[in-house]
């Protein structure tokens, strides 16, 4: 997963989830405002047993494997 390693890795708890967002890089890119993501990834993780449950890339849902 790509991200920008220059800005801090959220992690959040949240009842009985992590919730891990890892950072994008907004800068403008050639003279443009920048119009993705919010974010690269975010990840939810039960805090019990560490299983991922949920992905998010981007803007959309992955598949958990």
């Amino acid at each position: 997963m790509e991200y920008d390693r220059s800005q801090p890795v959220k992690v959040e708890l949240l009842d009985d989830q992590y919730i891990i967002t890892l950072p994008v890089d907004k800068s403008a890119r050639e003279g443009t405002r920048y119009r993705g993501p919010d974010y690269a990834a975010r990840y939810w993780v039960d805090a019990k047993t560490g299983e991922i449950f949920r992905r998010l890339a981007g803007s959309h849902e992955c598949p958990v494997v």
